[in-house]
């Protein structure tokens, strides 16, 4: 694993190799080249001063938690003689393994006696699990001897021992993510692709928990991520466009950095400019979508190794393309023929050139204003999004919204909107993620309806539709409007039997809440004044 005291290092590695790679396999002039070299020092010097992936360290002491079926008496006196502080525990009676190394924490399962009092977590600071669960694979501090052995299992957990430095590789936005503190999960694909475990949900606080030091890196729960609560550090959204803008009019050929370039021999077409990236997975719709209309030309991502969720985006976007322009904006290869054949097949897509200024603007809404700039006025029908990607469509079932805005306060995509003036419900399909949380949230019974995974390549899919309006009902007193009449209509069905032959209660139903508190102050005074 790279470390963070690697990141400089790796970081210059990868410019030199670039150019390397570019100089001796490109077809430019040598004119070209010198511009084209230039982009690519731009690029890396914007990168060095713009990437927020922060280096953090931790203390990890030596306390140390052995979880084995079997006594593990030598590898315990071992351990103590080296001055560790040692539990112990049986597999069996694990309840839960959270925290991250240098903060570990154990729970173990309640006996008949103690079954309704929660046990207090051991703390530790790293772990030796033999035969560990498959989830705490790449956990760092975690280690299996089953599969290591005792001997480098030791050597791990020693050379762990004291500080231990790493990158901060997410950067998380709480108010933008669907997970957190909904009554019902509706949300967390970032924790289902994240292949370390270092996302993980919070039960009894409904949030989710990043642990940074276990993180890889990879980038799966960025590109999963349908508002964007989440971005990779080494190369946030922002930076990832002032890069794009170096490489206008050029050919961009994305190379995970895993990729060894001194194994890669074929050569580059005129105008087809590398770009070396830490990883490949975290690009998402919007990074692939800035690319090409940046640029104006397809994009080449060549990586060995594929995903399905990568699979899923690359495909969603080509399928945009074919609809709209019969052509292909994102060649997926994972050999040297695949890259071959791609650079046969380019073609340039200068009809979709667009760049707006985006920093601020979140994911859903950038990549909006993208797709709604590819279908102008025209109607190219639809394309599915899923299996990771979830685009969707709000829809009001007949007469029984009362515009009562309660989507609106949950809908955190900004899909759902109100317009007080006009007290109408107005929605934008394209910035809807499909989460489905505004439809458990009506108090209104089957009065919204969600589509899923689908994207319409129409222009009213990426403008406010009005879903339900009502007429603005006037206060009784003083004639101020101030809540949609079907709202208040309901209200007053619900409460006049509670209130009864109360004639005070009963008429404040029908009065702005400034009157109503003025009503209730007078009737109240009234009856102090005959006591």
């Amino acid at each position: 694993m790279k470390s963070a005291k690697d990141a400089p290092k790796r970081k210059s590695d990868i410019y030199t190799h670039t150019v390397n790679f570019y100089l001796q396999h490109s077809k430019d002039i040598s004119e070209k080249k010198e511009q084209n070299i230039k982009k690519i020092q731009d690029a890396r010097e914007i990168t060095f001063d713009f990437s927020e992936d922060i280096e953090r360290s931790i203390e990890v002491g030596k306390k140390v938690i052995i979880i084995s079926p079997e006594e593990q008496t030598t590898l315990i006196e071992g351990l103590t003689g080296c001055g560790y502080t040692v539990f112990f525990f049986d597999p069996a009676n694990i309840a839960q393994v959270v925290g991250s190394i240098g903060a570990l924490r154990v729970s173990t399962k309640s006996t008949k006696q103690d079954e309704e009092q929660s046990n207090e977590a051991i703390q530790a600071d790293q772990l030796i699990w033999f035969d560990a669960p498959e989830a705490f694979a790449q956990r760092k501090g975690i280690y299996d001897p089953a599969k290591l052995g005792v001997e480098e299992t030791l050597a791990r957990l020693k050379a762990q021992s004291g500080t231990h430095s790493f990158l901060r590789k997410i950067k998380y936005d709480r108010s933008l993510c669907q997970y957190e503190n909904r009554h019902q999960e509706i949300c967390a694909r970032c924790a289902e692709v994240c292949p370390s475990g270092s996302i993980t949900k919070n039960l009894r606080k409904n949030s989710l928990e990043i642990q940074q030091a276990d993180c890889i890196g990879c980038g799966r729960c960025v590109a999963v991520c349908p508002t964007g609560a989440l971005d990779y550090a080494a190369m946030p959204r922002s930076l990832f466009q002032d890069i794009c803008a170096l490489y206008e009019e050029n050919i961009v050929l994305l190379l995970p950095d895993s990729i060894n370039l001194d194994n890669l021999s074929i050569p580059l077409p005129e105008n087809v400019l590398p770009l070396v990236i830490e990883h490949d997975e975290f690009l998402d719709e919007q990074h692939f979508l800035t690319l090409v209309q940046t640029t104006g030309n397809p994009v080449i991502l060549y990586t060995e190794t594929v995903s399905e969720l990568t699979e899923n985006i690359v495909r969603l976007i080509n399928d945009i393309f074919a609809k709209v322009y019969q052509q292909q904006a994102v060649f997926l290869c994972r050999d040297e023929a695949a890259l071959n054949q791609a650079f046969e097949q380019l073609a340039p897509l200068q009809h979709c050139l667009y760049r707006p200024e985006e920093k601020g603007a979140g994911k859903r809404d950038a990549v909006s204003r993208r797709l709604a700039h590819i279908v102008g006025e025209n109607d190219f029908g639809a394309v599915e999004s899923g299996p990771y990607l979830h685009y969707g469509k709000v829809e009001v079932k007949g007469e029984q919204c009362t515009v009562c805005a309660g989507c609106v306060n949950v809908c955190r995509a900004g899909a759902l909107t109100v317009n007080r003036e006009r007290t109408a419900l107005l929605c934008t399909p394209s910035l809807c993620t499909g989460c489905g949380y505004c439809t458990l949230i009506c108090p209104e019974k089957n009065c919204l309806q969600l589509v899923r995974d689908r994207l319409s390549l129409a222009p009213e899919y990426f403008s406010q539709n009005v879903l339900a309006e009502d007429e603005l009902f006037r206060c009784i007193e003083c004639g101020a409007g101030f809540a949609p009449a079907k709202s208040v209509k309901k209200v007053r069905t619900i409460m006049q039997p509670l209130f009864k032959d109360d004639a005070v209660k009963i008429k404040t139903l029908s009065c702005c809440p400034d009157c109503k508190a003025k009503i209730m102050l007078e009737a109240t005074e009234g009856h102090l004044s005959k006591i």
